[in-house]
């Protein structure tokens, strides 16, 4: 993977969603000062980072890594403001509000997809031991049999 070439496509991503890179980078819960050092490179981009991105913005990691397969179609962020808003608590800032159920959604769906993994896993490897278990079965009956004919 060419790092410039990521950083290209990261670019990209965060030009067409019309977002700073410190609220591109905040969005996908990347520090911005760390993002700042992988766009100039003294930062090594990894496959993390680049999952993490994918998923808060919907960009096929594939493509973010590789720049295979067609270039998708992003769309710019809706931001809505409140103006002056106050509360008891002072103010409020929709945008960052629906930041922070946006970030929490992610890090479900990220904690959703790490259950649904394990459980595959798991599913796989009782599978694996079913089918050691039905042979060993086989090869008791087959043994069983020899010795009963004998």
């Amino acid at each position: 993977m060419e790092q410039q070439d990521i950083i290209e496509r990261l670019t990209f991503v965060a030009s067409k969603l019309r977002v700073s890179k410190t609220d591109f980078a905040s969005r996908a819960g990347i520090g911005p000062s760390n993002y700042a050092k992988m766009l100039t490179g003294e930062q090594k981009i990894t496959d993390k980072t680049l999952h993490r991105i994918a998923n808060t913005y919907e960009v096929p990691f594939e493509w973010l890594l590789t720049g295979e397969g067609e270039t998708p179609d992003i769309q710019p962020l809706r931001t809505v403001e409140l103006n002056n808003s106050q509360t008891g608590n002072g103010n409020i800032n929709e945008q960052n509000s629906t930041r922070l159920f946006e970030k929490a959604l992610d890090e479900i769906a990220a904690q959703r997809q790490l259950a649904f993994d394990a459980i595959s896993q798991q599913r796989q490897q009782t599978d694996e031991v079913i089918s050691i278990l039905r042979k060993t079965l086989e090869q008791n009956e087959k043994l069983v049999n020899h010795i009963c004919e004998k």
